[in-house]
Order: structure tokens, then C-alpha cells, then sequence
């Protein structure tokens, strides 16, 4: 809160001590918990956010309602590959993604089992 210029310690207090806000009587379990503060402090840092999002797995994100995106309009689990990867490394590229097939913003990822 001090990075964003809000110096009133009365005003950052009032926060902490939120139901909703503090860790303790917070709603959902841990990485929910901490999750949502971290994605607080991450503002303006998208892909960091997104990814502590992904490795908390606290399933609270809603897909951006103005965007587009490429798939079925939830909330990407991973980043399509490169174009250049397409073109200048083809044969890895296609056995990486069986020829494209799973070269999606919904494919999941090995670690990802949720």
C-alpha cells in the first residue's frame, strides 16, 4: 500500500483488519487466503499475478469480460507457443503439441492436475 502512496497507517490497519482481508478469519482455505492478497499486491504485474493464480489453484478468477480469447472464454491455463517456435523449430514444436492439436490456452500442463 506504501508503493501505491497510501501512507495513512489508520487506512492500512482498517484494511489488515478486515474479516474478509485478515488471514484468520479470511474465507476459503490457505491458498485461497493467500492467494487473493498476493493477486492484490501483484496489480499491474498481470503474468506474476496469473501465475501465482496457476500455482495456488485458488479458482477465483473470472476471464476478463471486454477481452477475446482464444479458446472457450475461461481463464487461460497456459500461453500458446510462440510463432517462431512454429517456424524455426517445426519438428519439436509439432511433437510437443501433437501438430498443433494441443497448442491451446486450455490444454493443461503436466504439473497442473486440477
Amino acid at each position: 500500500m506504501n508503493y501505491w502512496g497510501i501512507d495513512d497507517a489508520d487506512a492500512i490497519a482498517g484494511y489488515l483488519a478486515q474479516e474478509s482481508v485478515a488471514y484468520g478469519t479470511a474465507e476459503g482455505a490457505w491458498n485461497e487466503r493467500i492467494g487473493r492478497q498476493k493477486w492484490a499486491a501483484l496489480y499491474m504485474q498481470g503474468y506474476e499475478g496469473w501465475a501465482e493464480y496457476r500455482r495456488l489453484d485458488f479458482g477465483v478468477l473470472l476471464p476478463c469480460a471486454d477481452g477475446v480469447l482464444d479458446g472457450d472464454g475461461s481463464v487461460p491455463s497456459r500461453m500458446k507457443y510462440p510463432l517462431d517456435e512454429q517456424t524455426l523449430n517445426n519438428a519439436n514444436w509439432t511433437a510437443a503439441t501433437g501438430g498443433g492439436a494441443d497448442d491451446l490456452l486450455t490444454t493443461k500442463l503436466w504439473w497442473d492436475v486440477n
